[in-house]
């Protein structure tokens, strides 16, 4: 199953040029809490229409990892 999500996670990342990097993390991460929320993620016009396929543990906010992981298939 998680390589199901993560597989689908990856082709998302791979169809869109304008995703955010980890390296944005923090700059999505307005205030400073370690989680990017719903709220937060507004900001960013590609993280808001994949919220659903990068909140893979569905806790309704993205974490550092949530985003990096993405990113690492990208190498």
């Amino acid at each position: 199953m998680i390589n199901k999500i993560l597989f689908t996670a990856c082709c998302v990342f791979v169809a869109s040029s304008a995703f955010a990097s980890a390296s944005d993390f923090s700059a999505l991460d307005a205030n400073k809490d370690g989680l990017i929320s719903k709220e937060e993620a507004s900001v960013s016009k590609t993280v808001t229409q994949q919220w659903d396929l990068l909140d893979l543990n569905k806790d309704g906010y993205l974490g550092e990892k949530e985003l990096a992981a993405l990113t690492d298939y990208k190498k």
